[in-house]
């Protein structure tokens, strides 16, 4: 199959390139441009023309009689044929043949449908097979009306076909046909626009960058293309374009989609950015949508996915906030936790010191107790002596040698006894004795004030312990 583009208009190929020029990313070539060779049929299997064909019976009478009357108009039948007349390329001899050929495929067609009714894929490999017929006449399509117009005479009215197709599968077969001639112009410039005008709706924050820097000029084709279809008979993949509405609704779901995936609070901890900047881009992102919500031209179908948008971010603006109240709130009852266990240790630490101080105060109290009772006890032994007892001589005498050695250089006693009997003069005197009481024995120092006397005999010993 031969495809070539004859654009033998001088205006139409400068507005092509004018159109190239001025930045289109699409550029469109009308259908009267585009030339495809015509081509054979390949003949369904049981076909077999009806004897003395076509004047068998009517209905292929009137068909090859209508299609030799429009042969003999053409092409001056209609102003688009007209066109066609006047192209370089055409020679109206080249078709000398058609309406024959045009009838001759209806022929093949209600073979094939006589073959395939039956089948549990029926619908599917009928309409594939009409696609392949009409591919068949090439382009421009000469013919082609010849062959419809009697395929819908062949489904719609009753005996022409003699197999037993139902009349459901023949109304399902004509409203095929009449969804097929029905061409939406679709201007892919446009569905480029629209796409560009939803990738650029998002707010430039770290996860739309991705986004944004891949799609930025382009226009995914399986955005725009419905399911691709392959027909076994002609070996093509097809596939619907969409229009601006159909795209509007994929892009809403897209947007559900593409934010339902995103999961802000992990990537922005992979990252270990910043809460508050994000807090604050955030503020900045539903600035963005809102105002160009507000400016931007977006009709109700697009405003959908704006929507959807600025509730998404208003969602992750409350999330971040009440995470970094949150994290606040944590990190003050940490604080006071550290501060709680610092307290608690410091209550254990005044525990253990008053718990000590009680010990310490206890074993005082039982050692002050014991003192006064050694105390008394020596204050008894002391008013039990009698002069004359061993004690008081070792007593004595202690105090006499005292005396002798008090004061370096004394001649006489009588010098002792005024030294030690001066007022004035100024010392300090410490003795040590022993009394041993029942089980055990009682050591002290007794150290004499600078003014106090140093005991002469018991008597004057026994008043340092006990008073007239």
């Amino acid at each position: 199959m031969k495809i070539s583009i004859d654009i033998d208009d001088s205006a139409k190929g400068k507005e092509i390139v004018s159109r190239l020029r001025q930045g289109f990313n699409f550029v469109e070539i009308d259908n009267e441009f585009v030339r495809v060779d015509n081509f054979q049929l390949d003949i369904p299997k049981h076909v077999d023309f009806p004897k003395d064909y076509p004047n068998c019976c009517d209905f292929h009478k009137k068909m090859i009689e209508g299609a030799t009357n429009w042969y003999r108009r053409f092409p001056h039948c209609c102003d688009y044929h007209k066109k066609i007349g006047n192209k370089s390329w055409f020679s109206k001899d080249d078709y000398i043949n058609l309406p024959h050929e045009s009838v001759g495929k209806l022929v093949y067609m209600n073979a094939f449908m006589a073959e395939s009714f039956d089948k549990e894929d029926w619908f599917e490999k009928i309409t594939e097979y009409i696609e392949y017929v009409i591919l068949s006449f090439g382009n421009p399509p000469l013919g082609l009306t010849i062959f419809i117009r009697g395929l819908n005479q062949l489904l719609s009215i009753d005996g022409l076909i003699t197999y037993n197709m139902s009349d459901d599968q023949k109304l399902e077969l004509l409203i095929w046909l009449e969804k097929s001639e029905v061409k939406e112009n679709i201007n892919l410039n446009q569905l480029y626009l629209v796409f560009q005008k939803w990738i650029q709706s998002f707010p430039d924050l770290p996860v739309f960058n991705q986004l944004k820097n891949n799609f930025r000029t382009t226009l995914p084709m399986d955005l725009v293309l419905y399911d691709q279809q392959y027909n076994r008979y002609t070996g093509i993949t097809k596939s619907r374009v969409k229009n601006e509405l159909e795209l509007i609704e994929v892009l809403v779901h897209q947007t559900k989609l593409l934010l339902s995936k995103i999961n802000f609070r992990k990537i922005v901890a992979a990252q270990n950015i910043d809460k508050s900047q994000i807090e604050y881009d955030l503020i900045v992102a539903k600035h963005s949508v809102t105002q160009k919500a507000l400016l931007s031209d977006y009709d109700n179908h697009e405003e959908e996915y704006m929507n959807i948008l600025k509730k998404w971010l208003d969602n992750e603006a409350a999330l971040f906030q009440s995470l970094s109240n949150l994290s606040h709130q944590n990190e003050v009852s940490s604080k006071l936790k550290l501060i709680s266990g610092k307290q608690d240790q410091f209550d254990l630490a005044i525990t253990e010191l008053k718990d000590g101080t009680s010990k310490v105060i206890t074993i005082v109290d039982k050692l002050t107790k014991k003192q006064k009772k050694y105390h008394d006890e020596l204050i008894s032994e002391i008013e039990r002596l009698e002069e004359g007892s061993p004690l008081i001589k070792d007593i004595s005498q202690n105090i006499e040698d005292l005396k002798s050695i008090a004061i370096k250089g004394s001649q006489s006693d009588a010098d002792l006894d005024t030294f030690l009997s001066d007022g004035d003069i100024s010392a300090k005197h410490k003795f040590k004795f022993i009394i041993p009481l029942l089980i055990f024995r009682y050591e002290a120092e007794i150290e004499l004030g600078a003014k106090q006397k140093l005991p002469k005999s018991w008597k004057d010993f026994k008043r340092i312990f006990i008073k007239d």
